[in-house]
């Protein structure tokens, strides 16, 4: 993936990290708005807001693992990508508030 670098996939070089951090945040936010489609589908779609606790983190970990071996990285990422779910979840349609 990286040409340029020799850097460890699970360590990120500074340069690297930057560089895939710019260019995977929109990816797991892209992931969460997923997700939150997903969840106001179902029994959870009354619910004010997205929540936003150490669990609901773990999740989207889990959901944004595939884009970094970096656990740095991932912990960011799993941020962007709740972020991504609280702002659709905000803004989802009607339809799925009832």
């Amino acid at each position: 993936m990286r040409h340029h670098c020799s850097c460890p996939d699970d360590q990120l070089c500074e340069r690297c990290y930057e560089h895939a951090q710019y260019s995977l945040r929109p990816q797991a936010a892209t992931i969460g708005v997923c997700w939150a489609e997903r969840v106001a589908r179902g029994e959870h779609r009354a619910r004010e807001a997205w929540p936003t606790d150490g669990r609901v983190l773990e999740l989207a970990a889990a959901k944004v693992a595939s884009l970094t071996a970096d656990p740095r990285l991932r912990s960011e990422l799993a941020a962007s990508c709740v972020a991504g779910a609280a702002v659709w979840w905000a803004s989802r349609p009607a339809r799925y508030r009832v």
